[in-house]
This record gives structure tokens, sequence and C-alpha cells, in this order.
């Protein structure tokens, strides 16, 4: 089992199924569908919760679905718009719709969508 966590800058989570986005394709090389993870905020040395990757893919940015946006973890991040705000301020740079993110699907185990 890989042991990675995802850290996140605003940890707001629903019940089920999750996405976040991540720049670059690093992500891709760590974790498979099925792995479990540690999910944390930025600060933490440990992870608060355990969460299970459904799905992953590498894209542009600009080829993330409205769908998945849909069921982004960070309500500021469900629109176009607002993904890219929030990942030029947490990265500290500007983003093109050509630059590569891996979107990752997850679920926080011990929620309903075990």
């Amino acid at each position: 089992m890989n042991e990675h966590t995802l850290k996140f800058q605003n940890p707001v989570f629903r019940d089920g199924l999750n996405v976040t986005v991540r720049d670059g394709t690093k992500w891709m090389d760590r974790v498979k569908a099925g792995d479990e993870i540690g999910i944390a905020d930025v600060v933490s040395s440990e992870p608060w919760y355990r969460g299970r990757v459904r799905a992953i893919r590498t894209c542009c940015l600009g080829e993330v679905t409205l769908g998945e946006l849909w069921i982004q973890h960070d309500p500021d991040c469900i629109l176009p718009a607002g993904l890219r705000a929030s990942l030029e301020a947490l990265y500290g740079r500007k983003f093109s719709l050509l630059d590569p993110v891996t979107v990752i699907a997850f679920s926080v185990l011990g929620g309903s969508d075990d």
C-alpha cells in the first residue's frame, strides 16, 4: 500500500466522492485507484483522516470537466475561474489552461462511499 498524504489548504470535504486538482503530474507516480491515503491540512504533520483514491488522471487545466469541478472538495473551486484563482494563490504563479494538472477523485474513509 502506498503511504502518501494529500495536504489541503481548505480541508472541507463532502460525503461521498470528492475531487482535488494538483499542479503537474507527480501524483500519477505516487498513487493509483484503490490506494489508501492520508488527508491533512497544509500545516499538519500527521493525517487527520484516511481516504481512498477512486480515480486519477492527468490533463491540461482547461480539460478539467465541469463534472469533476462539481464534486471539487473546495466550494471556491466548483467553477473554472475559481479553480484557476485558487491554484494561482496556492502555488504562487500564473496558470495557463494548457498547464498539466492531476485530477484525483477520492472519498474520505468512514463516509458514505467507503
